[in-house]
């Protein structure tokens, strides 16, 4: 979730920022609203909801699931929606004021944020996503030429790091260092598959993966709120019917339930105007056009 959190940092730059002169506090946290609460609820209330009180849980009790995703106590995969709204609660209002800031007070922030995760003053995982998050804006705001140079080097170097961390972390111990290490990381790998992402994007690919890439893209909100369940429900099924089914077959359904499925879903979902809204994806006109 790392590489998420950051996405959405330097998305957020690049659509509040760049793309506009200027935003509306209240009218912008109504748009995320919109954008993350709806789906969270719709998902969480149409989808996790009689899946988990049907299927996963049925001893459960209905009303407390219920209640659990009505505070977002229990929401599975959904985290990351809760998260990213409060991210936002605390970014755009001071909107005005992150426009002007320079690197050093970039610097200082970063450090703000880490000493809050250190001292515990909020939850640790909120601390952590919204230093993410920082962390792909500044990569927008200030570093974006120098992250657009060298891509295959840059790529090849941070996996290598990413590899070394990622097996000397059983040997990390105390937690000033286990912080510090896990953010080391986490975004070594985070720039790793970024700047993989910028080569991919300059190599000329065939047309039928470009066409692939963008089926994806459009589709990957959708996939990203039913993935699980479906998954969930298969695993359940074949494991109940087929508790010998071998990995290859289990990858390929895997594929098919959380990829291919969610992207018929996010298709029927574009037609309909309530549906589109619910789950925050474009609505499809019949006529071809979107709104």
């Amino acid at each position: 979730m790392p590489l998420f959190l950051w996405m959405s940092g330097y998305v957020f730059f690049y659509s509040s920022f760049e793309q506009r002169q200027d935003i509306h506090v209240t009218r912008e946290l109504i748009k995320k609203g919109k954008r993350l609460l709806v789906p969270l609820y719709a998902t969480g209330f149409l989808v996790l909801l009689p899946t988990t009180f049907l299927l996963l849980n049925p001893e459960g009790s209905f009303l407390r699931i219920a209640t659990d995703i009505l505070l977002t106590k229990d929401i599975q995969h959904l985290w990351f929606l809760r998260s990213l709204f409060c991210i936002f609660l605390v970014f755009v209002p001071f909107y005005h004021y992150l426009k002007k800031i320079n690197g050093i007070v970039a610097s200082f922030l970063c450090a703000g944020l880490l000493t809050v995760h250190l001292s515990g003053a909020v939850a640790p995982f909120f601390a952590r996503d919204i230093l993410l998050f920082f962390f792909g804006w500044l990569t927008r705001k200030f570093w974006r030429d120098f992250c657009d140079q060298h891509t295959l080097r840059n790529a090849l170097i941070l996996c290598l790091i990413h590899l070394s961390l990622f097996l000397f972390s059983p040997a990390v111990t105390g937690k000033l260092f286990g912080v510090v290490f896990y953010y080391f990381k986490a975004l070594a790998g985070v720039y790793y598959i970024y700047f993989t992402a910028i080569y991919i994007s300059r190599c000329n690919l065939p047309a039928y993966l470009r066409a692939c890439f963008g089926v994806l893209e459009r589709g990957s909100f959708t996939i990203y709120l039913f993935h699980i369940t479906f998954i969930a429900i298969t695993y359940g099924v074949f494991r109940h019917y087929a508790p010998d089914a071998g990995a290859a077959i289990m990858t390929v359904v895997a594929f098919v339930t959380g990829t291919l499925l969610p992207l018929a879903v996010h298709t029927l979902l574009t037609r309909s105007r309530l549906l589109s809204f619910l789950f925050a994806v474009p609505y499809k006109m019949s006529g071809g056009g979107r709104l």
